[in-house]
């Protein structure tokens, strides 16, 4: 695949050219003879009755109409927003393909957000889905040896593990999320959780009317930053690792958690605990359990009580993962370490067999196969 110089669409606020440079999607994407314009869109916010192909050089787009072997790939592959609802992407993109005479099936749209497959009906673009895992495949030591990296796990936990029962991780400024490490933090369960949570800003709380406990939380974020990973947010996963052979489980705090927009990412923070073999607790919209199940991963049935997890608002959600936690930490506040090491990696066939999915990317690589086969 070969995608066009820079210098074909004009400066303008909603849609921009984009390269291959540290771009690990597309770097890996092997679709011969064809060559694309690889673009992606901003100020989502602002869009009305957008045109965004009025941006784009007119050659580019007769070529577009003429050359079979030519398309455009708009990548929102780390995004995993909610395109009809929330933001009007896809509205503006199908009135930008008509008002322009574009053949619908050269455009691609490439997303993050697993619900935009049964969203796709509704367009008449193309649109591509995979979950976001890809850049973090190379962080494990030994990623076909199971056994092997199985083993180093246990002996980790062993080395580590003390009275932090579980880990909780929110660099990111989340509303939600930094909600749940809230109520944690100042629950019984509190003093057995790793936390690491980045302030929120003064303006999320005007924009919040769920019936939540506005003090504690307006309290928790004046004790924050709280950091006991890396400093920065974008690091492989070897910097969080220790955190996680540490824990006896993980809260996996996933990007998207929305009770009003239909979207649903599954991404490195549930990767990260199923690649350590560490149970986890998902904390995301929708179904997740539901979602990874559908991937082929076994879910943690054996550790938790799952269904009161896919509740419908993200509160309930909340206290549900308190509730389990804090009666977790119970438990093993009556336990030896090595009672709480066993308990961890008690279904050594599900970690194995969750790591070894994984691995494969079986997903995925069914979604790049349908893709490849459309050209």
């Amino acid at each position: 695949m070969r995608v066009v110089e820079q210098g074909v669409v004009q400066t303008n606020p909603y849609i921009f050219q984009k390269t291959l440079e540290h771009n690990y999607y597309f770097i890996n994407l092997n679709i011969p003879n064809v060559q694309v314009l690889l673009v992606g869109l901003s100020n989502w916010h602002d869009w009305n009755s957008v045109d965004v192909f009025y941006y784009i050089n007119d050659d580019i787009l007769d070529r577009l109409r003429q050359d079979k072997n030519f398309y455009i790939f708009i990548d929102m592959a780390e995004e995993g927003f909610d395109p009809i609802n929330q933001f009007n992407f896809w509205n503006n993109i199908e009135s930008s393909i008509k008002n322009n005479n574009i053949p619908a099936h050269k455009i691609f749209y490439f997303s993050c957000n697993l619900q935009d497959i049964e969203a796709a009906k509704q367009v008449s673009f193309r649109v591509h889905v995979e979950h976001m895992w890809w850049s973090w495949q190379n962080d494990l030591h030994d990623f076909f040896n199971i056994d092997k990296e199985f083993k180093r796990a246990v002996k980790n936990t062993t080395r580590l593990h003390n009275k932090k029962y579980y880990s909780s991780l929110n660099r990111a400024p989340r509303f939600y999320r930094t909600y749940l490490n809230a109520c944690l933090y100042y629950s019984s369960a509190g003093v057995n959780g790793l936390f690491s949570q980045m302030p929120i800003p003064e303006d999320h709380f005007k924009y919040n009317r769920d019936d939540i406990d506005w003090i504690m939380l307006e309290k928790f974020n004046k004790i924050l930053p709280i950091t006991i990973d890396s400093k920065t947010m974008q690091q492989p996963l070897h910097d969080y690792k220790h955190i996680l052979d540490s824990s006896i489980f993980h809260i996996a705090n996933e990007t998207v958690i929305s009770k009003k927009y239909n979207r649903l990412m599954i991404t490195e923070k549930t990767f990260k605990a199923i690649s350590t073999f560490t149970p986890m607790i998902i904390f995301a919209s929708g179904s997740p359990n539901k979602q990874i199940a559908d991937y082929g991963f076994k879910t943690y049935i054996d550790y938790f009580d799952i269904d009161k997890f896919d509740v419908e608002t993200p509160i309930d959600k909340i206290n549900a993962i308190v509730k389990q936690t804090k009666d977790l930490c119970k438990t093993f506040a009556h336990m030896t370490k090595t009672q709480r090491i066993d308990w961890k990696f008690k279904e050594e066939g599900l970690l194995k067999h969750n790591f070894a999915v994984f691995r494969a990317d079986a997903f995925n690589k069914v979604q790049r196969k349908k893709l490849i086969s459309l050209f």
